[in-house]
């Protein structure tokens, strides 16, 4: 199923993910794949989609107040977070919401998140309850898709994809790590070290 952003295709996409489904979606840096991320069936089809093996998996989130009922950012993190978000920055920390399924975080105490700068993704997530699962739309290691067509192309499975034109930065978020109030970069993406300041 294909449908735009308008409100109520946003909330028929909503009522999928709601329902246990899994949704492709522009953001502002590419397409993602994501679901319920309370829901473990639903973390195992995005798996099972990208023929990924149990990896981290970031959620996108649509406020501060939502990202704060999934992490701890800590001070130094809510700082860079004021200033850099919405936009192509993924901060992991540590983990404080129990209800977060094991196979979203590969076991791990810390989960990735963020707060994308695209109005159709915002509404989507806001639709969805503040928190929808993140990666990229494509097969583990293929080329990361920035158009529908792109990801019609090389993905298929998903329940419904929300076609919102082509991205507008093309590339992948930088992700950096919380450790003690520090920062380790662990990838540079659209957003530079540089224009982090750290």
């Amino acid at each position: 199923m294909m449908l735009g952003c308008s409100t109520d295709e946003i909330m028929r996409a909503s009522r999928i993910v709601i329902d246990g489904g899994v949704v492709v979606y522009p953001t502002d840096t590419v397409y993602g794949v994501g679901c319920d991320p309370f829901n473990d069936k639903a973390v195992q089809r995005v798996y099972d989609i990208k023929e990924r093996k149990e990896n981290p998996l970031p959620v996108l989130c649509n406020s501060m107040d939502s990202i704060a009922r999934l992490v701890d950012i800590g001070t130094k993190g809510y700082q860079i977070g004021e200033s850099f978000w919405p936009g192509p920055l993924t901060i992991v920390a540590p983990l404080k919401n129990s209800r977060i399924p094991s196979i979203l975080t590969s076991g791990k105490e810390s989960l990735a998140v963020r707060i994308p700068n695209l109005r159709c993704t915002l509404d989507l997530i806001t639709a969805c309850g503040g928190h929808l699962v993140g990666t990229s739309a494509n097969r583990s290691g293929a080329p990361t898709p920035v158009t529908a067509q792109d990801v019609k192309a090389v993905l298929d499975g998903y329940d419904v994809i929300v076609d919102g034109g082509e991205t507008n930065l093309k590339m992948e978020s930088t992700i950096i790590e919380v450790i003690d109030d520090g920062i380790k970069i662990l990838r540079e993406g659209s957003l530079s070290i540089n224009m982090l300041g750290i």
